[in-house]
């Protein structure tokens, strides 16, 4: 058996019919888990959700009836699924979701990155830090760049994307050791899921980055859609029980310290972050992502050694 989840830019979802579109094709295309970014909505808890029944709603909504990402978890599967924690931003751009399928922990995150380059390369900062490579992280959604212009990308008008770009989210796939498993299921395909017949332009920006410690990707494939401008990808996921393994904790090796190489990294850091508080709403939340940030570069450098080439920006 397989868990499948499906990830969609679905333009909004303010629409009645459209709604029954998409829980139509949720039906049809045996999707368990949706995560659709610009749903448009600026509630978490929207009064069209009992229009979905047998179904969870999680939502990070914007306050500007713009972005906005949601996750719908179908009920009643033939495997336990549990939904353990919850985390929002309060833009709408990202939703967290730890999850329990089976024995099996994962980090599910959906996310709706920006269009503008700066505003997206703080974003993919900002997210960095409130992940861990040490979880199991499945990372989904609108990405807005593509990981490699000479596949990803087909524009007949010949421009090209920013190469700080493709290189910013490649540093947001290294830091928490993610693999875009659709190109390495699909090598030579395309997999384009945004296509502009008007300005000639075909791109693959929506994908899903798993932890390389992920095995059980059994399929990842691009759906038709017919209610948005942009194709869904959806992911399947053996729930075939091998040995069980829970959540796990993660303990620091202090002997690290010892070590002038790491402690010149936690040094580089700190001087970069002290001056980061102003992109928080508190003090609080800006000392969480600090420390989110420094366990990874923990992790990193206790994988990896002292000749990590991999930096934390």
């Amino acid at each position: 058996m397989a868990l499948k989840i499906a990830t969609l830019n679905v333009r909004g979802m303010n629409n009645v019919i459209k709604r029954q579109c998409i829980n139509e094709w949720m039906t049809q295309q045996q999707i368990h888990v949706l995560c659709l970014q610009e749903t448009f909505n600026n509630s978490n808890d929207p009064p069209w959700k009992n229009q979905f029944l047998n179904h969870d709603f999680y939502h990070s909504a914007s306050s500007n009836h713009a972005r906005g990402v949601l996750i719908i978890i179908q009920r009643q599967l033939n495997f336990n699924v549990s939904v353990t924690s919850v985390l929002r931003d309060a833009e709408g751009r990202y939703l967290i979701l730890s999850i329990a399928v089976g024995s099996h922990c994962y980090r599910l995150t959906v996310l709706y990155a920006p269009v503008h380059y700066e505003e997206r390369r703080a974003f993919f900062k900002s997210l960095a830090s409130q992940l861990s490579p040490e979880d199991s992280n499945i990372v989904c959604g609108d990405f807005n760049t593509v990981m490699k212009a000479d596949i990803d990308r087909l524009s007949l008008a010949h421009t090209k994307p920013r190469s700080a770009s493709i290189r910013d989210i490649h540093t947001f796939v290294h830091t928490l050791d993610l693999d875009d498993v659709f190109r390495r299921q699909h090598p030579t395909e395309p997999g384009y899921t945004w296509v502009q017949p008007h300005n000639q332009i075909a791109e693959r920006l929506d994908m899903f980055l798993l932890s390389e410690q992920i095995q059980k990707v059994t399929d990842v494939s691009v759906l038709l859609t017919v209610f948005s401008d942009h194709y869904s990808v959806a992911l399947q996921l053996s729930t075939t029980e091998g040995i069980a393994r829970g959540c796990g904790y993660w303990k620091f090796n202090v002997q690290f310290l010892k070590e002038s190489d790491f402690r010149n990294r936690i040094t580089g850091f700190w001087e970069y972050w002290r001056y980061q508080k102003q992109s928080y709403t508190s003090l609080l939340q800006w000392w969480d992502a600090g420390k989110a940030q420094i366990k990874a570069i923990f992790i990193v450098y206790e994988k990896n050694g002292k000749n990590d080439s991999k930096q934390i920006d």
